[in-house]
């Protein structure tokens, strides 16, 4: 099935689903929440460049662990020095991360995102926690009580391993906020 075609999920008729069925609708969930996410948020420069995934989780990685020698970037991202040495190229380029020298060792070079980044990662990760927050606010009390109530089984199970720290990290504010159509 191509990428672009929208699955139909149904619940089965009876029994329990199977695994592939509740696979299959998770992910036609995620699918649909990050492509709505992605069609509603305001457009943001640094997300409309050439950015590959290692430069957006580069930047994340920095958002959550500050400065970090391009080696400790490089081990963050499970990838060679040289490629990580070629993504902070990039983002030097764009302005999104300051690369200087370590002022113990020379030959060490220290990364660290911009004011600019900062910025930008924050408001892109506030349009889409807003977005998330109006898709939980339209369900209706009970689907979303249920959901809830699912969610919080499922995490606070030994199901997962932990949050990357990195994703966590660029939350832009913390959970206080309530969706959109709540009182």
């Amino acid at each position: 099935m191509s990428s672009t075609t929208a699955r139909s999920t149904s619940a089965p008729t009876s029994g329990s689903p199977s695994i592939a069925d509740v696979a299959d609708a998770i992910h036609d969930f995620v699918s649909r929440l990050v492509n709505d996410a992605n069609s509603n948020s305001v457009d943001h420069s640094f997300m409309n460049s050439d950015l590959g995934f290692s430069h957006f989780k580069s930047l994340l990685v920095l958002r959550a662990k500050g400065t970090l020698s391009v080696n400790e970037l490089a081990e963050s991202l499970s990838l060679s020095v040289a490629a990580t040495g070629r993504a902070v190229d990039k983002l030097v380029q764009l302005g999104l991360v300051d690369r200087r020298e370590d002022t113990a060792d020379r030959r060490v070079k220290r990364v660290s995102l911009t004011g600019e980044a900062e910025k930008e990662l924050a408001s892109w990760m506030g349009a889409k926690e807003d977005r998330v927050r109006d898709f939980v606010g339209s369900l209706p009390d009970p689907l979303r009580d249920r959901f809830f109530n699912v969610l919080t089984e499922v995490i606070n199970g030994d199901y997962l391993g932990p949050a990357d720290p990195a994703m966590t990290a660029i939350r832009s504010t913390p959970n206080t906020a309530t969706p959109k159509g709540t009182p």
